[in-house]
């Protein structure tokens, strides 16, 4: 959940900057550069989440509910960062 709420405040950062610059700032901004590694991040912590999920569901005294849905939500959270990153290179060649 931490990560979902760092991924999200990096977007919302990225739109705010975009508003006040009056578009996207230049790729050699050190804005830009934060904010990409902000993204870099929460992609390491889902594959971090996905692996710790992955060894809970594999203990076989913890309850499975939890790593299953540990598992789930890390998928998710990975998929949608890695749309939003297909969107933005998509967007930015047009």
């Amino acid at each position: 959940m931490g990560v979902a709420a760092i991924e999200f405040s990096a977007i919302i950062f990225a739109g705010i900057i975009g508003v006040i610059n009056g578009g996207s700032p230049g790729r050699s901004s050190p804005v830009i550069a934060m904010i990409a590694l902000m993204i870099i991040f929460c992609g390491l912590g889902y594959v971090i989440g996905l692996a710790l999920g992955i060894a809970g569901a594999t203990n076989k005294h913890r309850k499975k509910i939890f790593a299953v849905l540990d598992i789930v939500l890390n998928i998710l959270g990975f998929s949608l960062l890695a749309g939003l990153i297909m969107l933005t290179t998509m967007l930015e060649h047009h």
